[in-house]
């Protein structure tokens, strides 16, 4: 589930879609980057907050320690997944 931006929160079709494809036991795994994790989240019962001020940083570099590869990423998060909602 790919990544974009706002709140997951408006996407209450694609967070249906989750809980169908979660729910069955033979569907393929799923991976969430960014707002598709949130969404993912909302969709196994997680809540969603808004950041105050949200992760607004531009191209920041990473270093693959493993092929000291480096590679630039955007940061641009306005939504969080609540860490304590999330199941045990």
């Amino acid at each position: 589930v790919s990544t974009g931006p706002g709140n997951p929160a408006q996407h209450p079709k694609m967070i249906a879609w989750i809980k169908d494809h979660v729910s069955d036991l033979n569907s393929k795994p799923l991976l969430g980057l960014g707002l598709g994790c949130q969404i993912m989240a909302l969709a196994i019962g997680c809540t969603v907050q808004r950041l105050h001020l949200g992760q607004r940083g531009t191209n920041q570099p990473v270093l693959d320690l493993r092929t000291h590869n480096c590679m630039t990423t955007t940061q641009n998060y306005g939504y969080a997944v609540d860490s304590s909602s999330l199941p045990k």
